[in-house]
């Protein structure tokens, strides 16, 4: 399908899994959007030198094109910022390093008049001080794959963050590094000592990447709706265990099956179609085979424990009306291992070891999702004027702010899909339904002629329901599913096709509002809840987890 924009099959605006980093598609894992924050914190306060390091594919680069972009667009809110950007840092020598510095910094034309490190150095001092001290201008300059600059070069940087004021830095310097960078530092000491923060970037775990897969699907459709293939959670669990979580991988993984479902005709993404398409990986190939090869094992284990109990179970019956009592007595082993058991582990990573179900309580989970839209907007803004508690403590603004953080209006923005209407969708989000609050969507949509009349891809608003604090019954519930945004938990909901759960809506002010799947029961109890999720089916206990909704300044939108 070479030459062929395959994405406009699925009715979308964009390629969802391009190979390039495009800012636009930056996701923001907890971990990633973290580390913006605080990059962008530390050049704020100009503390000179920066480190992100991790190894290839988790998405460096990426948020590398992020933060320019961020910066960028602050310009004149906080002081003017200039970004001066290195994108392959393996020069030749220290002397046609300073160079290409001092020519972004000074202008190629002034810099030609040097023919020496001591003059570059010299007028990119000048500069320094000219705009720093002067003009109050931060100069940021940005080095990707940056393990690969020589020692010499290295030497250089050192000695420009020498230039600072009694107060800052003149020259910030983000390094963004593979993990060789460690032994790089290590080997040049008076530099590492220089580093103001450092960040270690890792995979995403199964929830992010789940949620990177559907970021990118919906942000290549740019608020069309598009035709979007669905996932089933195998295809997800399945995903990840391929990938381990690295982004890069994930992406062309993803492309992967987008074209193999546009082969087979197909729209759902199943764990074996997962499979079919990482065999053309070169990056997980090895572990799609592995990941056959220990299925097939699995299958013959099972077969032949059948055949054993078979066995055992006829030369009992066989024998027990002539064998002594003793040996017609009930057989005390029992069979560990089951169909629901091998179906259940084969949604486990491959590396995680097996843990009891209680292990799969997660004190504190509604911190563990991606930001919700005030953290992300605010990122997006590039502003200080509202940022994370740790962020605040950095920069000196006073705690109680958040406390004051008002609730949008809106729960949420969904667009309609085959089939559905108002009248059923209403309850499935609010857990109620009625006039008043047809009325209250009407009203919050103005394009709404009459609620009879909904169009399939028309984008309806939500308004926020009246909060109020959790009932004490209602601090502990069973999630499936968790999302910053009210389209995706609600696409989530409608694919269960069980009556057993709902979609619940929770405020807090530093995560706006989060929206979850939860079983319909709450509980007062986390053992009580805990026994429930232990008494569910093996498939939905697996991606079952207990959500503790007791932290300060959490409200729930209840119903009308």
């Amino acid at each position: 399908m070479a030459g062929m924009d395959y994405y406009k099959l699925f009715n979308l605006n964009r390629e969802p899994f391009s190979s390039t980093p495009d800012p636009d598609f930056f996701y923001r894992s907890a971990m990633h959007a973290k580390c913006l924050m605080d990059l962008e914190i530390a050049l704020r306060l100009r503390r000179g030198l920066i480190v992100v390091q991790g190894e290839v594919g988790t998405g460096k680069t990426t948020l590398c094109r992020r933060l320019i972009r961020t910066l960028s667009a602050d310009n004149g809110k906080s002081g003017p910022v200039r970004v001066h950007l290195v994108l392959d840092p393996a020069f030749e020598s220290a002397l046609q390093f300073a160079k290409a510095v001092n020519s972004m910094l000074s202008g190629a034309g002034e810099a030609e008049k040097c023919q020496s490190i001591g003059c570059h150095r010299e007028m990119i001092k000048n500069r320094l001080f000219a705009a720093g001290v002067g003009g109050d201008e931060i100069v940021v300059l940005v080095i990707d794959e940056a393990q690969k600059l020589p020692g010499e070069c290295i030497e250089f940087l050192r000695e420009l963050l020498n230039y600072e004021t009694n107060e800052h830095k003149l020259l910030q310097i983000v390094l963004f590094a593979q993990n060789e960078m460690k032994a790089l530092l290590a080997a040049h000491p008076n530099f590492e000592d220089r580093v103001a923060f450092y960040h270690l970037l890792g995979p995403l775990d199964r929830a992010d990447t789940q949620h990177m897969i559907r970021f990118r699907l919906e942000r290549a459709a740019d608020g069309t709706g598009g035709n979007a293939p669905f996932f089933t959670k195998g295809a997800f669990s399945r995903i990840h265990r391929l990938t381990g979580g690295y982004p890069r991988k994930i992406i062309h993984l993803s492309h992967n099956i987008l074209l193999l479902l546009l082969i087979k005709g197909k729209s759902r993404v199943t764990p074996a179609m997962v499979d079919q398409a990482a065999k053309s990986v070169p990056s997980i190939k090895m572990r799609a085979a592995h990941a056959d090869t220990r299925y097939r094992r699995t299958a013959v284990a099972s077969v032949c424990m059948a055949a054993c109990v078979l066995l055992v179970a006829g030369f009992v019956y066989f024998y027990a009306s002539s064998a002594p009592d003793w040996l017609s007595l009930p057989l005390s082993a029992e069979v560990q291992e089951g169909p629901d058991a091998t179906e259940a582990r084969a949604g486990r990573q491959a590396d995680s070891p097996a843990l009891p179900f209680d292990e799969t309580d997660r004190a504190g989970d509604f911190d563990e999702k991606p930001a919700g839209p005030d953290q992300k907007n605010l990122a997006d803004a590039g502003g200080m004027d509202e940022i994370s508690p740790a962020a605040r403590a950095e920069s000196g603004q006073p705690e109680s702010e958040i406390d004051r953080i008002e609730p949008p209006d809106v729960l949420g923005v969904i667009r309609i899909g085959a089939g559905e209407s108002l009248w059923r969708m209403l309850p499935q989000i609010y857990g109620a339904g009625g006039r008043r609050l047809l009325s209250a969507v009407v009203e919050a949509n103005p394009d709404i002629n009459s609620p009879d009349v909904i169009r399939q891809g028309q984008a309806i608003r939500l308004p926020a329901a009246g909060l109020r604090m959790p009932e004490p019954g209602e601090r502990y519930w069973i999630a499936l599913e968790k999302a910053p945004e009210l389209e995706p938990a609600y696409r989530f909901y409608r694919a269960l096709e069980s009556d057993e759960f709902r979609i619940i809506s929770f405020w807090a002010p530093s995560d706006g509002f989060v929206h979850a799947v939860v079983w319909e029961k709450a509980f007062g109890d986390r053992k009580a809840a805990r026994d429930a999720m232990d008494a569910m089916p093996a498939e939905t206990r697996l991606d079952a987890w207990i959500m503790d909704m007791d932290r300060p300044g959490v409200k729930m939108a209840g119903t009308w």
